[in-house]
């Protein structure tokens, strides 16, 4: 087949369109933030980056608390009507979850902050709960647009979200000292995209329908309706909950490890590194993962397999990871000194290392899904725990041994990178599954 005829049914794909809307939203957004990043990296000093990695991996593990990961099954229900039950479910919980916990956060704060090995972080752990449960409600909104097809919108609202993390990181630094704006810019994502998807629902006509099932006397967005939901998706509710709890403790203790070992100047590199090397999967991977996750949902939903969409979705992924990370992991070490300041070296070589794990990051992740369409349960968490196992023993053998930084990363890397093939296999035998009759 020649490239004018491959253009030609690209362009007749409504997968492949989808794609291209939420795939040219991410180019925008993270334009904004290569745009952006060197001046924070002027702006900020390691340090400031290492408090933020640490404030947002808390974030990212009272994320899961906050709604139970209710926000991902939005795409799942046959009836429109239970789709906004489990919206206003999401909403109930997120709300709870901010009375409850804030007032406990900021009595504790110093003793969570000692125990954390970063005692300066303590004034801006109080903001964890509400930053949580704005990302928690950004990711259900999110879902919400993409089952009405709504990919325009959801690919405008990452630009939202990107102007709005840079528009506080900047705003933050000149009115406030030290790195709060940086711990404000989470938050600050969340709401942008909040606003842009609300704003595009309503107008599209949606946005009424979906306030009107706020809880009350009705079959739709009643007390009686929310517990069913809960209830419908409990199981892979709470297999979701273990296994983002695991993969929050994964993310943590390459964190806390680098900043008892080798100091939080070092994690500020390493955050960089990480933040930047991954902008690939921000930019393409993510937008391929939420359509495939949409239309994997639609054909498991009318009793057909969907291994024909993994195979040309993994094909696609494969072709544009092997050139773009073989780039990056030759030109990393040159680049970085030079786009982000002299001060940013280290953070070049890291981000050459982790570029191999970044590979199968992205060839991988955006399949991982799958296991969700099948209400395959009790995978999501072992492999989580298996993941979360050999990072402590990595981590372990690292401290032991009293490595270096760099060989730290390289068997950090190795793992990773054996991890994630472990579950490219796995989500390939489930996209072979043909559902039973009466499966939801």
């Amino acid at each position: 087949m020649n490239i004018p005829d491959l253009v030609q049914r690209l362009r007749g794909s409504a997968y492949w369109r989808d794609v291209a809307w939420l795939a040219s939203g991410s180019l925008v957004a993270q334009l904004i933030g290569v745009a952006g990043m060197p001046l924070l990296t002027r702006l900020y000093t390691p340090d400031h980056f290492a408090l933020q990695n640490v404030f947002v991996q808390l974030s990212a593990f009272t994320v899961v608390l906050s709604t139970w990961r209710y926000e991902y099954f939005v795409q799942l229900p046959k009836e429109e009507g239970d789709a906004k039950s489990l919206m206003w479910l999401i909403l109930v919980l997120a709300a709870v979850t901010c009375a409850v916990a804030t007032p406990l956060v900021w009595i504790f704060r110093e003793e969570l902050a000692h125990l954390l090995g970063t005692p300066s972080i303590a004034p801006w752990l109080v903001l964890v709960p509400v930053t949580a449960s704005l990302v928690s409600l950004s990711v259900a909104m999110q879902n919400f647009a993409q089952r009405r097809n709504q990919f325009r919108a959801s690919s405008q609202a990452e630009i939202a979200n990107k102007g709005a993390y840079m528009g506080a990181a900047l705003a933050g630094y000149w009115i406030f000292a030290g790195p709060t704006g940086l711990m404000l810019a989470t938050a600050a994502s969340a709401v942008g995209k909040i606003a842009w998807l609300w704003r595009a629902l309503r107008l599209a006509g949606l946005g009424r329908r979906l306030a009107a099932g706020l809880p009350s006397s009705s079959s739709v967005g009643s007390t009686s309706s929310l517990r069913n939901m809960a209830g419908d998706y409990f199981r892979l509710s709470g297999s979701m909950v273990i296994s983002h709890l695991l993969m929050s403790c994964t993310a943590i203790i390459p964190t806390l490890f680098i900043a008892r070992a080798y100091g939080t100047a070092t994690l500020g590199q390493f955050t960089l590194a990480a933040m930047t090397i991954y902008l690939p999967s921000g930019l393409i991977g993510n937008a391929i993962g939420q359509v495939y996750y949409q239309r994997a949902a639609e054909k498991w939903a009318s009793g057909e397999s969907f291994a024909g969409l993994w195979r040309s979705t993994a094909l696609r992924l494969f072709l544009i990871a092997a050139p773009v990370y073989a780039v990056l992991a030759l030109l990393a070490p040159w680049i970085y000194p030079i786009v982000f300041g002299a001060n940013w070296a280290l953070a070049g070589e890291y981000a050459a290392l982790l570029s191999v794990g970044a590979f199968f990051s992205f060839a991988t992740s955006p399949l991982d899904r799958a296991c969700l369409v099948v209400g395959a349960w009790l995978y999501i968490p072992l492999w989580h725990a298996a993941r979360v196992l050999s990072t402590a023993a990595v981590a372990w053998v690292a401290w032991m041994a009293e490595w270096e930084m760099r060989q730290f990363l390289e068997l950090l890397v190795f793992q990773m990178s054996v991890l994630f093939l472990i579950d490219y296999w796995a989500e390939y035998r489930f996209s072979t599954r043909i559902p039973l009759k009466g499966t939801p």
